[in-house]
């Protein structure tokens, strides 16, 4: 059965330190959180990689939520790995470390049926990965999340997936790095340039 939204993205274990406190091996990645959130009102389905040190009861919680996971695979390697901390007023992630060897090894198939979802969310990932899952489908809107790092390391790819998509979340820090513009308006106007129809410039710490 085909599911009406796709959600392609990543299944991690995160080492996160905040100004308040550190932790280790916390369930991350935004395919979880998307995932859940979004099958309390529509079909959804889930592609991503997971390695065998992922925790079974997480996997558990997924399909209590009725999640297609037909496109989860585990395979013998390290789950998603990301090191990092928020300092400050904690609106932007500073990454340590990450361990993408997970990715190597995956091929991001989609099932057929997946295939013709009406809606798919590229949540945040490499974009080399969020173009693989784009050439796999035929949706009516297909939504994606960036961050700094693929700004970073990786933003000529990352032009080529936003001028595919219909909708480009950013946050706000996220929208002056890759616009070159410090002023929001005229970031979400050199970002709509760029392909996109709608720009959501999120602002996480005011909700």
């Amino acid at each position: 059965m085909t599911s009406k939204l796709l959600v392609a993205g990543v299944l991690a274990l995160d080492d996160l330190k905040t100004p308040h406190k550190s932790e280790k091996g916390i369930v991350g990645g935004a395919g979880i959180y998307s995932s859940i959130s979004s099958s309390i009102f529509t079909d959804t389905a889930l592609v991503a990689a997971i390695g065998n040190d992922f925790p079974k009861k997480i996997m558990d919680k997924i399909e209590n939520h009725k999640i297609n996971i037909q496109s989860v695979k585990t395979l013998d390697y390290p789950t998603f790995h990301w090191s990092g901390e928020y300092t400050g007023d904690m609106s932007q992630a500073v990454t340590h470390e990450t361990d993408f060897q997970i990715n190597d090894h995956y091929d991001w198939e989609i099932s057929t049926e997946q295939k013709k979802s009406k809606l798919v969310l590229l949540c945040n990932n490499d974009p080399n990965i969020q173009s693989k899952i784009i050439k796999q489908i035929d949706s009516k809107l297909i939504a994606m999340d960036t961050m700094n790092l693929w700004i970073d390391i990786a933003k000529e790819k990352l032009e080529e997936v936003v001028k595919q998509v219909n909708l480009l979340f950013i946050n706000d820090a996220e929208a002056q790095l890759y616009s070159g513009e410090n002023n929001l308006d005229e970031a979400g106007k050199k970002l709509l340039s760029k392909g996109p129809k709608y720009v959501i410039i999120k602002r996480g710490e005011h909700g």
